[in-house]
């Protein structure tokens, strides 16, 4: 029975490949097929063009058609040319700075849905690690009338992470223990997208960055970025941590504004504990590699 399922499912796999190559666009009859031409540039989050600030080290292009996985696409220098069938409706997915060190890849084979093909963090002690500068952007077909003989494009790719920085003071003096009990767990953010752009969400499995005691006694982070839920408007939580207990949590600062991770961004979080439950606390947002310059808030 089980060489009959696998033998069944080659076989389905080989129709289904047929089914996206025999599309009637042929050598011998052009009548249905289109020309595509994509020109990829890369953009901060302002709509600059970051092309040649080598933003991006590794760029692919990938092609589904139907929503399904067909094969990935060469590029030469910043440029995509393909030819497909009018009739089919076409996805182009672009990535840059996919990295396998932090990343958990797909095995992408033909007939794969876009949903089904996921870019993961890679975790540490269930939490997702700091990923990589992503960036991203797809580029769907306008147009499966006959009339329609070519599409030319520019596809803009974004980065789909942002960048934080913590510091808080007054940790300890507040809430006792030791500078080793204490730590920051990040919520509200994804580990990873599929290849539509939509972002993973798990409430079990936030962001815990690394941490570090300042010259001033203050419990920072380094940079790090995370994947923001552009569903939620960018919105992040930092909780405190003392050893397993939460200690405090914040959502916004001391004048009402929201902690939003933007895309290509830097959120600043400065926080002075006066008491357990009353802090002084600031969020900036400042551009993608500029931490903020701390100001005692007390």
């Amino acid at each position: 029975m089980q060489i009959c399922r696998c033998y069944i499912e080659r076989v389905l796999g080989v129709f289904f490949l047929l089914s996206l190559f025999c599309t009637g666009c042929i050598k011998e009859d052009l009548s249905d097929c289109r020309n595509y031409d994509l020109t990829m540039k890369v953009v901060d989050a302002e709509g600059g063009d970051i092309s040649s600030s080598g933003a991006i080290h590794n760029l692919k292009a990938y092609l589904f058609g139907n929503d399904k996985f067909i094969k990935e696409l060469p590029i030469d220098s910043g440029k995509i040319t393909f030819t497909y069938s009018k009739s089919v409706p076409v996805t182009v997915v672009a990535w840059g700075n996919l990295q396998n060190d932090t990343l958990d890849l797909p095995k992408l084979t033909p007939g794969m849905r876009i949903t089904e093909a996921l870019v993961q963090l890679k975790k540490n002690d269930g939490h997702p690690l700091s990923p990589p500068d992503i960036f991203y952007q797809n580029y769907s077909s306008v147009s499966t009338k006959a009339d329609v003989d070519e599409e030319i494009v520019e596809l803009s790719l974004k980065r789909r992470t942002a960048q934080m920085y913590i510091s808080s003071g007054y940790v300890t003096q507040v809430f006792g223990g030791t500078k080793d009990d204490f730590s920051y767990v990040i919520r509200g953010a994804g580990y990873g997208l599929n290849f539509k752009g939509e972002v993973l969400l798990d409430d079990e499995q936030p962001y815990k960055p690394v941490t570090n005691w300042s010259k001033g006694d203050r419990l920072e982070t380094p940079v790090f970025s995370i994947i923001p839920d552009d569903n939620n408007d960018d919105y992040v939580q930092v909780d405190l941590y003392k050893g397993d207990m939460l200690m405090y949590s914040i959502t916004a600062d001391t004048y009402g504004n929201r902690l939003q991770a933007i895309p290509g961004k830097l959120l600043n979080v400065v926080v002075d504990f006066v008491t357990v439950s009353v802090t002084l606390s600031v969020a900036t947002i400042t551009p993608w590699g500029q931490v903020q310059q701390y100001v005692e808030t007390k």
